[in-house]
């Protein structure tokens, strides 16, 4: 559903919470409808970020403009990957 487009965030470091994604994606002036950081639920990485996760935009051409500005993007010293995320089936 492109309705409302969902980018997909990879190479984020575990210690990332979701507020510093918003931050970071905030600053690009687009406007965001929800952040979700995929977490681990057990063992010693419990909370911690999986490297990923997924944001949600009002319309498709906010989202193309983020996907063009921060694919590649220097973060927390990695490089992140923004791309759309795939459906759910």
């Amino acid at each position: 559903d492109r309705s409302q487009p969902t980018l997909r965030v990879g190479n984020l470091g575990e210690r990332v919470k979701e507020g510093d994604v918003n931050l970071l994606f905030s600053l690009n002036g687009k406007h965001r409808i929800r952040v979700f950081l995929v977490k681990h639920k057990e063992g010693e990485k419990m909370g911690m970020c999986k490297g990923f996760g997924y944001i949600t935009y009002q319309d498709q051409k906010a989202a193309e403009e983020v996907v063009e500005k921060l694919d590649g993007h220097g973060y927390d010293q990695r490089v992140l990957s923004v791309d759309w995320a795939k459906p759910r089936d």
